[in-house]
């Protein structure tokens, strides 16, 4: 728990809040002008400003941010204070647990703005009622699925010295999972691009038919448990393979 505050606290003079706040708004509020602009506006709702709204921001703005802030995480250490980290006593995999728990949480923050954007878009549009409760659950999927990119990420960004590269990784390697995701289905999910991409679909099919660029991931049970265990999963196999690789590089003498 120290570790994980320690990485709250640097990030204090960081953009991450803004990283955090700006690209849901701007992902939710681009799709809801571009969804009145169009022939039928919203003509499912609540369900169609959804669907317009979490369609690129799942393929490509939330797996970039969530880049992004990694590389704001481990800037620090890069540019001030490496060998003072590695060389503390808290051991190897308490530093970059902390670091992917902090990029995870900072993830599920952004999910949660979206919701609260589309939510609050819905209400001022006069849309009945409030966000049906399929995308809440959605939500929470997403915030989870979060977390293995975010370990990813982490890893990528404490080798590079430099902030662009792993932003540039992220943004060629969540194009080609959309590609994965659109030939081989939820096979592709092994990757943690896809699988952040492939949660973000959930619940988004329309009654008459449209969705987002390939087949949703419904609601169920056995599709829920899949994202779980993987998320879970690559995870943990990502925080040890990390972890082993930064403690065989002696980068901690």
């Amino acid at each position: 728990m120290t570790s994980i505050q320690a990485e709250f606290s640097k990030l204090k003079r960081s953009a991450s809040i803004v990283i955090v706040f700006l690209l849901p708004v701007v992902s939710v509020v681009a799709g809801t002008t571009s969804t009145l602009m169009a022939e039928g506006g919203l003509e499912e709702g609540w369900h169609t400003l959804w669907v317009r709204a979490i369609g690129f921001y799942g393929m490509l703005e939330l797996p970039v941010g969530v880049a992004i802030l990694a590389s704001l995480v481990w800037r620090v250490e890069h540019k001030n204070n490496w060998n003072a980290l590695m060389n503390t006593k808290i051991s190897t995999r308490q530093v970059v647990l902390g670091k992917i728990v902090v990029v995870g949480v900072l993830a599920a923050v952004m999910q949660v703005v979206m919701l609260a954007v589309v939510t609050a878009l819905g209400m001022t549009l006069g849309l009945p009622g409030t966000v049906p409760v399929q995308y809440v659950w959605a939500s929470l999927i997403v915030m989870l699925a979060g977390f293995p990119l975010a370990a990813w990420q982490s890893a990528l960004s404490s080798w590079s010295r430099a902030f662009a590269p792993p932003v540039a990784i992220a943004l060629t390697l969540a194009g080609l999972s959309v590609g994965a995701l659109l030939v081989a289905g939820r096979a592709a999910i092994v990757s943690p691009y896809a699988l952040l991409t492939h949660a973000t679909q959930f619940g988004s099919l329309l009654s008459g038919g449209g969705r987002t660029s390939f087949p949703p991931a419904f609601l169920t049970l056995d599709g829920i448990g899949v994202v779980v265990v993987t998320s879970l999963t690559v995870t943990v196999l990502i925080w040890l393979a990390h972890s082993a690789v930064l403690d065989r590089a002696d980068i901690r003498s």
